[in-house]
């Protein structure tokens, strides 16, 4: 079985455009603080979708490794 690669450029294609949208909407008081939430949201979705490119971190199955930090007393 081939693996296929994880690409979203469609997708975040979709959520720039909707992004430059919201940047629209920020000069306008009447919808400035609901655009800076969802343009907030945007960044932190785009940026996601960008780093599960990157490494190929798609679905399950995936295994995840979780390391408890050591806590020290001083």
């Amino acid at each position: 079985m081939k693996k296929h690669e994880l690409e979203f450029e469609e997708i975040t294609s979709q959520l720039r455009t909707w992004r430059e949208e919201m940047i629209i909407a920020l000069r306008s008081p009447e919808t400035h603080d609901k655009a800076i939430q969802t343009k907030r949201q945007i960044d932190l979705a785009i940026g996601c979708l960008d780093f599960c490119q990157r490494f190929q971190i798609g679905t399950p199955p995936l295994k995840w490794t979780v390391a408890k930090e050591r806590l020290t007393t001083g």
